[in-house]
């Protein structure tokens, strides 16, 4: 016995060594020859080596073991299950093990309860809940913060800090598991007040605490403190591994500061798919299209296995981008070379990225063509495509009935059925459809932004309320001050914009002395469109057949309003609005342009003008910062340009 003893050790030992799976055959038919599989040891040191190597050829062997496995070996497959892609057969094993009398170890529980948080089965996680406290395992601190991650990964935050408040002993894992149940329960706020309370009894957080409070960071947009997070990693020398440098590069991108991002990203000796990810869409998010799309090249080149999520993420940046030919082709090279079905997403980023470019039958065929009925989401697209390039097909009106009966609660819903609906020329299912979102109660909730600076958090809406007394001919239009960061293109804009905004506004003489209480200010002027163009040839930063089309200026009065709601009187933003671009092949790109303007009232007035040009997904973000980082006198105007155009050699001022 002790011989077939040192051969079983032996040949686990080469099992250990080695990966390839034919050593786990030879090893299980010694185990058959040598009638060990009636031993308990040798079945569960088998299976423990077994699991790593291939979970469902253990899950046979333990099937077909003809004797009852012991509790160690039911532990090791449970344990196999919760880790793998399927958790739910950890569940069903346990069931089993309920069945043949084995009473379960303190061990066992955390397993299920794991497999439970990934299925979101908190009704079975309830249940084994109360078998831990019937058998008075509630006292385990292992048991109590896998408890407390069960309930925070099901959504049931109230019962995870019940949890986290009746463990008698908290280690960082249960402080962790706290502040991550906060976060992924959409509560960053609290997460941080957890994390309070943590540094105040001197438990020091770890890499799996600084990943959550950084993804807490995110949701809020605070890079202040992210950075500061960032500074104690440094400084305590903690290192960086993966899941820490992705929630670092995530926070950056997310918060508009793409270059640090970029910087950690590259300084990552590891990345994982979700690395790559998230740095492809943060580079697509702020109009680099061209970076985003060689990013993910390379990721093809070194031989990552691309998922749904990865094509996903590059046919959104495609689509925002107006880049028609690289989406199609990798949405077809996505089931061709990856065998990678379209999920509901892929077919939205298509339906998007054809509508955008004035594709409007091609973005139908896709609709038509999809294995799965429409969402509301690509139903909108669609819609809102539409509407934008005056293309209506004789189903609009039949589609717009679908995604009332879809999303019937949503005011945005209906406003754009309404305007498709009288551009089709059915004026009155237009008026209908507008007298039933009144009589709902139903508003369209305007576009908004949540502006952190100077540590304290600002709402930016469209306003319908306007300064009654200010005037447009009481701000004084010499500029006295430009500030500039890109090419020679900007600063003409920003010249010409300088020295034809008098006799633009002069030019419109159908409104007259214009007041901005009325809050829309249209303005057509085709000499300003014209100086642009022959100046941007002249300068040759106008290439590949790319034509602006400056129209339809509008002004849109906003407003500031703190976190209580209440309305700043000396901080105005106007919105210079809706520039349509051409890229010389007929397509028209409608672009999401703006020229912000923010004046400091004092004595409802406004004297001297600053330009501050910025590129950037965040202006009105930026924009507050250069108000107050620049500490600006009580009588400043600063007008804050961002024209963006998409395309090949796209139009950016």
């Amino acid at each position: 016995m002790a011989k077939a003893n040192d051969m079983i050790t032996r040949h686990i030992q080469i099992l250990v060594e080695q990966s390839k799976p034919t050593h786990l055959l030879q090893l299980h038919s010694f185990i058959l020859k040598s009638g060990l599989d009636c031993d308990p040891r040798f079945i569960s040191h088998y299976l423990l080596h077994a699991c790593s190597k291939s979970i469902n050829f253990a899950k046979k062997v333990f099937d077909h073991i003809p004797i009852t496995p012991p509790l160690f070996a039911w532990n090791t497959i449970l344990r196999a299950f919760a880790k793998s892609s399927v958790p739910i057969e950890s569940i069903k094993l346990f069931s089993r093990l309920q069945k043949v009398g084995l009473k379960p170890d303190n061990f066992t529980y955390p397993f299920v309860l794991k497999a439970s948080g990934q299925c979101l089965m908190f009704g079975v996680g309830g249940a084994v809940h109360s078998l831990i406290m019937k058998v008075g395992f509630n006292l385990d601190r292992y048991i109590g913060n896998t408890l407390l991650r069960m309930y925070g990964a099901c959504g049931l935050i109230e019962l995870a800090k019940r949890v986290f408040d009746e463990l008698r002993v908290r280690d960082v894992v249960s402080w962790s598991s706290m502040i991550a149940a906060y976060v992924a329960c959409n509560d960053p706020l609290k997460a941080f007040m957890v994390f309070r309370d943590m540094t105040t009894v001197n438990e020091k957080p770890n890499s799996v605490t600084l990943v959550s409070l950084l993804s807490a960071c995110t949701r809020l947009l605070n890079v202040n403190i992210g950075e500061s997070i960032h500074c104690y990693i440094l400084v305590n020398g903690i290192c960086v591994d993966v899941a820490l440098g992705t929630a670092l590069l995530e926070m950056y991108s997310k918060c508009g500061h793409i270059d640090k991002a970029f910087q950690i990203f590259n300084s990552m000796d590891e990345k994982n798919l979700q690395s790559w990810t998230i740095m492809i869409s943060g580079l697509a998010d702020h109009g680099r299209g061209k970076e985003a799309i060689s990013l993910f090249t390379q990721m093809e080149q070194i031989g990552l296995k691309l998922d749904s999520m990865s094509f996903a993420v590059i046919l959104s940046a495609c689509s925002h981008l107006g880049l028609v030919g690289e989406g199609q082709k990798y949405f077809n090279q996505m089931q061709r070379l990856y065998d990678i079905r379209p999920t509901m997403e892929h077919f939205g980023c298509m339906v998007d990225l054809l509508g955008r470019a004035g594709l409007i039958n091609e973005a139908y065929e896709i609709i038509k063509n999809m294995p799965m009925e429409p969402n509301s989401v690509i139903l909108r697209s669609f819609m809102g495509a539409c509407r934008n390039h005056g293309q209506i097909l004789s189903l609009d009106d039949k589609l717009g009935k679908i995604l009332l009966k879809s999303e019937p609660h949503l005011g945005a819903n209906y406003v754009l059925a309404s305007s498709v609906s009288s551009l089709s020329g059915y004026w009155n299912d237009a008026a209908d459809m507008r007298i039933a979102m009144k009589l709902k109660g139903l508003k369209k909730v305007p576009g908004c932004s949540w502006v952190e600076a100077a540590m304290c958090s600002m709402y930016f809406a469209i306003s319908r309320t306007a300064h009654s007394k200010l005037k447009i001919d009481e701000i004084p239009l010499n500029i006295n001050e430009i500030v500039i960061h890109r090419d020679a293109l900007q600063h003409q804009i920003l010249v010409l914009l300088r020295e034809n905004l008098p006799q633009i506004l002069s030019h419109n003489q159908s409104y007259g002395a214009i007041e901005l209480h009325r809050n829309e200010i249209m303005i057509r002027h085709d000499a300003l469109q014209h100086q642009i163009l022959q100046q941007s040839r002249e300068s040759g930063d106008l290439s590949h057949g790319f034509r602006p089309q400056i129209r339809n200026f509008q002004f849109q009065l906003l407003r500031a309003l703190a976190p209580n709601g209440c309305h700043d009187s000396r901080l105005w933003i106007l919105g210079l609005c809706n520039l349509r671009c051409n890229n010389g092949h007929g397509v028209g790109t409608a672009t999401a342009s703006a020229v912000f303007v923010a004046m400091e009232m004092e004595d409802e007035k406004a004297t001297g003008i600053i330009i501050v040009e910025k590129r950037s997904m965040s202006s009105r973000a930026e924009l507050v910062r250069v108000l107050l980082e620049l500490e600006l006198g009580p009588l400043v105007c600063s007008y804050w340009l961002l024209l963006t155009g998409v395309g090949q050699k796209a139009f950016y001022a």
